[in-house]
């Protein structure tokens, strides 16, 4: 219900549904590394099990610290812990879906640049 929402603390509500999307694309979330790429999925606007295996595909190519960098990024509030805001990311990472000579794993590997 509404009200049981207005009792919630904002940040619950948004790993919440997070971690619902991870549901909904049957992959539950064990670990930070797993929100991150949910929050990844939901900004890659995944709607399967098929757009999550390729986005997760790209994600187990990168090396371990850009999986980190990342995962601090894709985690972080924006309120407590710094965050840049790429306002055409899911664009983005739709297009470089779709573009073989960018590729999902080409567009992580810039993101980590621009983040570091």
């Amino acid at each position: 219900t509404v009200q049981y929402v207005l009792e919630k603390e904002p940040g619950f509500l948004y790993w919440m549904y997070i971690y619902q999307r991870g549901v909904l694309l049957n992959q539950l979330a064990r670990s930070s590394y797993d929100l991150a790429i949910l929050r990844l999925a939901c900004l890659c606007r995944a709607r399967n099990a098929q757009d999550y295996d390729q986005l997760e595909s790209a994600w187990n190519q990168l090396g371990e610290h850009q999986q980190d960098v990342l995962s601090t990024h894709f985690l972080a509030s924006g309120i407590k812990a710094p965050a840049i805001v790429f306002e055409f990311l899911p664009l983005c990472l739709e297009r470089a879906k779709a573009n073989p000579h960018v590729s999902v794993l080409g567009l992580l590997e810039v993101l980590v640049s621009l983040i570091q």
